[in-house]
């Protein structure tokens, strides 16, 4: 009974930035469809800037620093070049360094 009359606290912690690089449309077959997509869908191809990008975790999309919200949910699938990232791995950020 207590713990229905407390609201649960939520936190919001940045795991990784990336930068969206260019936009594609893909036409899909009903067999290469996933749950939430449509015939017609927009990927993004990003490169992660900082932090880490997992499949478990929430995205948003947004234009700028502070600019509006284009996108909120999760990220369907993950790919490293043409690998898919498996469910518990995750895309690093590696500084580069010379």
């Amino acid at each position: 009974m207590l713990e229905e009359a407390i609201e649960p606290i939520i936190e919001e912690a940045v795991l990784g930035v990336a930068d969206v690089q260019q936009v594609f449309t893909l036409t899909l077959n009903r067999k290469d469809r996933r749950e939430g997509m449509s015939k017609s869908t927009h990927v993004a191809g990003a490169r992660v800037s900082s932090g880490e990008a997992t499949l478990k975790a929430r995205v948003r999309v947004t234009r700028g620093e502070e600019g509006p919200t284009l996108h909120e949910g999760r990220a369907v699938t993950i790919r490293h070049f043409k690998e898919e990232v498996k469910s518990r791995s995750r895309v690093t950020y590696v500084s580069r360094r010379g």
